[in-house]
């Protein structure tokens, strides 16, 4: 339900219709294709760590839970299989406990 919630608000703000897909469990994979919406994804991650984080109230209790993302562009790479990659690679990073944030952007790591 929460992560339900948050993916709802990702897609309303960043993700054109339908450009958001299930890789597995909790591991969602998206498309930005408007470059306009990739600029407010970008500010919004390094003015708002809130962006990262998705939570939901039942009753009393709030649930809270941290997101991360592996960004890539289209412009890192030459090929789509080489993107989805290089998104994996970034997420994965973006895990690291010594990463700072919970978001690493490909062309920071490659």
């Amino acid at each position: 339900m929460v992560m339900a919630e948050y993916m709802k608000a990702i897609i309303k703000n960043f993700v054109d219709e339908g450009m958001i897909y299930r890789v597995s469990g909790l591991e969602f994979s998206f498309i930005i294709t408007d470059y306009r919406k990739m600029d407010i994804l970008s500010r919004a991650l390094k003015k708002d760590d809130k962006l990262l984080k998705a939570s939901m109230k039942y009753g009393s209790d709030v649930i809270t839970t941290n997101v991360y993302m592996g960004i890539a562009l289209s412009s890192d790479v030459a090929n789509a299989t080489q993107l989805i990659e290089a998104a994996r690679k970034s997420l994965k990073t973006a895990l690291l406990d010594q990463v700072s944030t919970n978001y690493i952007y490909y062309k920071d790591i490659k």
